[in-house]
């Protein structure tokens, strides 16, 4: 993987070294590590982050997530998607989403914001029934918290 740089100056990083081309000085080398952060955050083509930009910050505060301010981003996220009638990328969402990044409420949240289109989302029951076994497996009392969903 090449970077090219506008300046020929070495950059440094926390994270690592770019390393400069040997026949020219105004192209670096990304090193294993700095090719590594690259390839998960900035070239996933596809990956659900990178459809989703919302997703990644809510993600950051999602696992302590349980109140309607800590909840909003997702709800508002969602609904927008709905709005452009997105429904496959919010199918994709409920598919793909990394339910050990969220609390129980974001969950709940998750499988309640999408429900009224659940028809429209192929991947809205299976996701509901891993939520289920994910608060079972919490010790949570699932039966009440899905009310209405299973």
């Amino acid at each position: 993987m090449l970077l090219a740089l506008a300046s020929p100056v070495p950059v440094e990083a926390d994270f690592g070294w770019v390393e400069p081309d040997v026949e020219t000085t105004s192209v670096y080398y990304l090193t294993p590590t700095l090719m590594s952060i690259a390839d998960r955050y900035l070239g996933m083509m596809g990956a659900l982050e990178a459809s989703i930009p919302w997703l990644s910050d809510f993600y950051a505060c999602s696992a302590q997530a349980a109140t309607a301010s800590d909840i909003y981003p997702l709800v508002s996220g969602v609904s927008a998607l709905f709005r452009k009638k997105e429904y496959n990328t919010v199918d994709r969402l409920l598919s793909e989403v990394n339910l050990e990044k969220l609390s129980p409420t974001a969950m709940v949240t998750l499988v309640r914001t999408t429900f009224p289109a659940r028809d429209k989302l192929e991947s809205w029951n299976k996701t509901v029934v891993t939520i289920k076994d994910q608060l079972d497996s919490k010790g949570l009392d699932s039966a009440n918290l899905l009310r209405g969903l299973v």
